[in-house]
């Protein structure tokens, strides 16, 4: 586990799913309140380079840290285990922001998509960190978290691998009224049953 911290304390579990919660009911009511508005921006983010430029660098910093281990004072992590890697460290961290600099600069299609896949994934991978062997009852306050993590593990495949897709989706879920107030208020729900089992249950 790289973020065993967050699954050994009391308030891991809980912190995930309220700050998970929140995101998601602030950012689909905000869609459903300003829907034409809230579009428009959406669908200009596939090409939007800027965005992934800066979406690509979180990425990158937060993959440094983690083989570099590091201490903010309220947490701390060691370094990640390579195990029979731990010759490529250096050459990794090396290697990083290097990488980030040439992709930034040469990939000019779909940048956003792909380095939003890769932020979304090393997210899921601090939700399932929490949520892993945790005793929960009931059954679907335990799913919650692991179904979100996954799902954005699926969609982080596509958008990386094939990141015409997230132009297609925000195309697909704009496309009508009905569907767009269909997504919106089944995030706004989902963010509200996570919120209520962050102070419930976990």
């Amino acid at each position: 586990m790289i973020y065993s911290s967050l699954n050994d304390s009391t308030w891991g579990l809980k912190l995930v799913g309220l700050l998970a919660g929140g995101t998601l009911v602030a950012t689909h009511t905000y869609a459903k309140v300003k829907a034409l508005s809230f579009q428009v921006w959406l669908k200009s983010l596939p090409r939007h380079h800027s965005a992934g430029v800066v979406l690509l660098s979180l990425s990158t910093a937060w993959v440094f840290f983690l083989l570099a281990g590091g201490n903010l004072g309220f947490v701390s992590w060691p370094p990640l285990d390579l195990g029979e890697f731990h010759t490529l460290r250096t050459p990794l961290l090396i290697g990083l922001p290097i990488g980030c600099f040439l992709v930034a600069r040469y990939v000019d299609e779909f940048l956003f998509p792909r380095a939003l896949g890769a932020l979304a994934m090393l997210l899921a991978s601090v939700m399932l960190d929490a949520a892993f062997l945790r005793e929960i009852t009931p059954h679907l306050a335990k799913l919650l978290i692991p179904l979100l993590a996954y799902a954005a593990i699926i969609a982080s495949l596509f958008w990386v691998g094939i990141p015409y897709v997230f132009r297609d989706q925000i195309e697909w879920a704009s496309a009508t009224r009905a569907r767009w107030n269909g997504l919106c208020l089944g995030g706004i729900v989902y963010g509200i049953l996570l919120i209520l089992s962050a102070l419930l249950f976990y």
